[in-house]
């Protein structure tokens, strides 16, 4: 889809990261910031959209779940969950959608609402893959397990979400985050696990401000120029296959390694 895009934010229960997004969407001529649905009433995301003239609406998915009750990870009933989202979102006509800092499994409820238009920015890289060809570093603590693993670097990734968590095609990386090797090293040495993930918190938390936004704009600000292809587990910017790295603010025509 090429022209002004129609965005709609999906974000959860943090939305530090959130401003240079939003610094950059409003004076964007190539997509607008419709709306943002947001999933607890005292996400952090909501000043920042109020300072912003950005409107929005919160679904309560922990108000949700205990009117059934049940627990939040329950997938059964996700999909009506997605359903009343639909709704709330259809509101604002939007042509895409952008998961930000948003931690719970979308259904294809939503997915098949915006085919191919759904995406989520991640704290890994998505392209580093184990012999079976799934991502090493999937899930909630993917910059941990990066820097558990011996990673000397981390990058994010903005790829089109799929029914199975972060296997969509990736379509923009992040700069690479250079890893504090002799901080690990030491606490390695002396034991202290509770260093290491207090260091990979705050990694990740640099890379996430730092990057998030510029990504997502960037990967917006493509989407409406340039025509983007799906070809199963790839994508193609024009003819150029992706990701494309971001690089002082630039997305260059570079792929990384699949």
């Amino acid at each position: 889809m090429r022209g002004q895009l129609r965005v709609v934010l999906m974000i959860g229960p943090r939305g530090e990261g959130l401003e240079s997004l939003l610094a950059y969407g409003i004076r964007s001529p190539d997509y607008t910031i419709v709306g943002a649905l947001v999933t607890t009433p005292d996400s952090t995301a909501v000043p920042v959209l109020d300072r912003a003239g950005i409107p929005w609406v919160c679904h309560d998915i922990q108000a949700f779940y205990r009117a059934r009750p049940a627990s939040v990870r329950d997938l059964q009933h996700r999909p009506d969950y997605d359903r009343q989202n639909l709704r709330y979102i259809e509101a604002w006509a939007p042509t895409h959608l952008v998961l930000f800092r948003y931690i719970y499994i979308v259904t294809p409820v939503l997915l098949e609402a915006f085919p191919g238009r759904v995406l989520n920015v991640h704290d890994g890289d998505l392209t580093q893959r184990d012999p079976a060809g799934r991502p090493l570093y999937q899930g909630l603590h993917a910059t941990r397990d990066a820097i558990l693993g011996g990673a000397t670097a981390t990058r994010s990734t903005v790829h089109i979400v799929t029914e199975e968590v972060d296997m969509g095609p990736p379509v923009l990386l992040s700069p690479a985050y250079p890893v504090h090797r002799r901080l690990v090293r030491q606490a390695r040495w002396v034991g202290a696990l509770d260093v290491l993930k207090a260091y990979a918190y705050a990694h990740r938390e640099w890379m996430i401000r730092d990057s998030w936004g510029k990504l997502i704009h960037t990967a917006l600000t493509l989407w409406s120029r340039v025509p983007l292809r799906i070809l199963g587990d790839r994508v193609f910017w024009g003819d150029r296959p992706g990701p494309w790295i971001l690089r002082a603010y630039i997305a260059r025509p570079e792929t990384a390694a699949p």
